[in-house]
């Protein structure tokens, strides 16, 4: 027999298993020293990385660089790593970073302590930017304080840790419909 089962829990207008609980979590935010575009060199190869700055433009990516000059102020240059976000202090964008970074001035890392693939990112990306009003608010000088009291409500097991089948399932279901929604209206 068939039935409709009508959820109890909805998480960002999606439909949430019955048996998955909502938890309040935080992350870490790391300040870093920026770059400028004096110390960017062109791209050689597969050594290629993304140039983020406080713009919310083509998702915070200014340009594209090879490996930048090694000192700048007598600090050495970090690359920052694939799989963590960038937020963007001017307008307060969150961004999945899905290959190593250089950043500019004013932007942020946001590094989880666990490790993400492109569905978790997609997800933590949306669950991140609806903080963005929040974060608004105050004075740039004061955002890193107010991040780190930032509680994200997300699915959690039983046991109290993230539940990333569950996160998975959700992104997963998202791209279904949205694919669904384009292809019936070509």
């Amino acid at each position: 027999m068939d039935c409709t089962v009508t959820p109890l829990k909805t998480l960002m207008g999606f439909s949430v298993h019955l048996n998955v609980q909502l938890k309040f979590y935080n992350l870490p935010i790391n300040k870093i020293t920026g770059i400028n575009k004096a110390s960017l060199t062109d791209p050689v190869g597969s050594e290629i990385f993304d140039y983020i700055t406080r713009t919310a433009e083509n998702r915070g990516i200014n340009t594209q660089t090879g490996v930048a000059k090694p000192k700048v102020k007598g600090k050495p240059v970090k690359i920052h790593h694939a799989g963590c976000f960038s937020l963007g202090l001017l307008q307060m964008t969150f961004y999945y970073r899905e290959r190593d970074w250089y950043a500019g001035q004013f932007v942020r890392e946001i590094e989880p302590k666990f490790k993400i693939n492109k569905n978790i990112g997609i997800f933590f990306e949306t669950v991140l930017s609806k903080q963005s009003a929040k974060l608004l608010t105050v004075i740039v000088s004061d955002v890193d304080e107010q991040f780190k009291d930032l509680n994200l409500l997300l699915p959690a097991t039983s046991d109290g840790k993230i539940d990333f089948d569950e996160i998975e399932r959700i992104v997963s279901n998202a791209r279904k419909k949205l694919v669904d929604i384009i292809v019936n209206n070509l």
